[in-house]
């Protein structure tokens, strides 16, 4: 969100510099887009287009607006190297990267973790109360083994 208008009027400059105010103000729009999106079975450019003008940015413009072409531009430059292969996009602080031959271990990792991530989105709740759900539903061994398993992973 940005100072230009648009759903971040009355929002100081100051606040919408917060990465998680922007983030979490914004989300609720780019996730009402993408619905929409797919919902009507667009795809590629006509899915960014949909998806951006549904979610309030940057309002309803053709398909071939500038701004489009960016957004369009930006996400191919996301997905693809110019030769035309994936993208291998950079691992976050606390991520931990898929192996190139997974274990037995990191797939439980793995699996748990988008099973923590799964029940924060639909519950809308934080990823700490998540992890106590988590922990409640697997019991306090699962949730120590998974945190013993993570340190093993990052550790190697």
């Amino acid at each position: 969100m940005n100072v230009c208008g648009g759903q971040a009027v009355g929002i100081s400059e100051g606040v919408l510099r917060d990465p998680v105010y922007n983030t979490a103000r914004a989300m609720p729009h780019l996730q009402y887009g993408a619905n929409v999106a797919t919902e009507n079975g667009a795809t590629q450019k006509a899915w960014v287009w949909q998806a951006a003008i549904n979610s309030g940015h940057p309002g309803f413009v053709p398909i071939d607006d500038y701004r489009i072409n960016i957004i369009w531009q930006i996400s191919l430059k996301l997905i693809f190297n110019a030769d035309g292969s994936w993208a291998v996009w950079p691992t976050l602080p606390g991520e931990i990267p898929t192996p190139e031959h997974p274990t037995p271990e990191w797939e439980a990792l793995h699996a748990l973790t988008l099973r923590l991530l799964q029940i924060q989105e639909q519950s809308q709740r934080s990823l700490e109360l998540c992890r106590m759900l988590l922990e409640t539903a697997y019991g306090k061994a699962s949730a120590d083994s998974l945190a013993n398993l993570k340190q093993r992973l990052q550790n190697t």
